[in-house]
């Protein structure tokens, strides 16, 4: 039987024609070529593998021109037949494929040719940037961010900075505040309060002076303008001195510049009083004030000659007073001028 007779059997069998880009099967029915396969012929039992390192793109190819080459893990196949890497943002990790798969949203690859989606990482938004160790890290005090995944920051403009870390906009640069003074939130400079002082420009806060010290005035520069606190029963004089209160006065408070005067008609029995209830009465000449804050007459023999006194003076040896109450050392007699 001629090749003529058995494929006017093959037809009167099967009518179909098994074209190009297909196979006959031992059964008898048309097969389209698989990928990595081709048949340029109709009506052939087989097709014809694709040259080694190259594939088809999809099954029924008819050319050899239809074979490709098979692009790795981080790559995909151009409809130009190309391999193209994968771009950032994508990956790919399995070869031979015609595209890469996209990031979930809000991450990142950091690198063309991913080929894992464990190398999506989440996106480093404005105000932050990517550093060196992969990781996203707020822009710092002075710079500003105003893009998505970015591997720096921008520097403010000479003579200004930001409030905070994380800034996104160079509106958030205000001016650089000097020494003495720091940057208030609200975008101004205001001086150190008084117990506190910033020694350098620029800064966002003020230093406190240690446990038990002062500055006497605000915008202070440096640790060595904190003094010791003046407590209370003291006074700070125009000097920069603690002083004690004088006898007739007293403060009850810390850190002041005065004292307070004792009710008229009451003293204080020492310097650095520190409350009302240590002003007492004053005891006029020829009295003492007793410690029990009352006013005592000076008895025989004794004197004073002073209002406000906590004690009398006794005579010289010899001579007495002749009554109780007196005032100068001239009522101090001989002892053979008593009666």
């Amino acid at each position: 039987m001629t090749k003529k007779e058995e494929f006017k059997i093959a037809n009167i069998l099967n009518p179909a024609i098994c074209s190009s880009g297909f196979y006959r099967t031992t059964g008898g029915s048309c097969q389209a070529c698989p990928i990595g396969t081709y048949q340029s012929s109709a009506e052939q039992t087989s097709c014809i593998s694709c040259p080694s390192g190259t594939s088809t793109n999809q099954i029924g190819s008819t050319s050899i021109a239809q074979c490709v080459a098979i692009c790795s893990a981080g790559f995909y196949l151009t409809t130009q037949g190309n391999c193209q890497i994968c771009p950032v943002g994508t990956y790919q990790p399995s070869s031979g494929q015609t595209s890469c798969i996209s990031c979930q949203s809000g991450t990142i690859t950091l690198q063309t040719g991913s080929t894992s989606s464990s190398q999506c990482v989440a996106i480093c938004s404005s105000g932050f940037f990517r550093n060196t160790n992969g990781n996203c890290q707020a822009c710092p005090v002075g710079t500003y961010q105003t893009s998505t995944e970015q591997t720096s920051c921008i520097s403010c403009p000479s003579g200004t900075t930001t409030n905070q870390v994380g800034s996104t906009s160079q509106t958030q640069c205000v001016g650089l505040c000097s020494a003495g003074y720091f940057l208030h939130t609200l975008g101004f400079c205001q001086p150190c309060a008084i117990g506190t002082y910033q020694p350098s420009s620029g800064q966002t806060s003020c230093i406190s002076c240690q446990s038990g010290t002062i500055t006497l005035q605000t915008a202070s520069t440096s640790s060595i303008q904190c003094v010791a606190i003046c407590s209370s029963g003291f006074y700070r004089t125009t000097g920069g001195s603690c002083q004690a209160c004088p006898i007739g006065t007293y403060q009850s408070s810390a850190e002041q510049t005065s004292c307070i005067s004792c009710p008229s008609g009451t003293s204080t029995n020492q310097i650095g009083s520190t409350s009302i209830a240590q002003c007492v009465a004053i005891c006029s000449a020829g009295f003492y004030l007793t410690t029990q804050g009352n006013c005592q007459i000076c008895p025989v023999g004794t004197y004073q000659p002073s209002s406000g006194q906590t004690s009398c003076i006794s005579c010289q040896s010899g001579t007495i007073t002749l009554q109780t109450g007196s005032t100068s050392s001239s009522q101090c007699v001989g002892k053979e001028f008593i009666p």
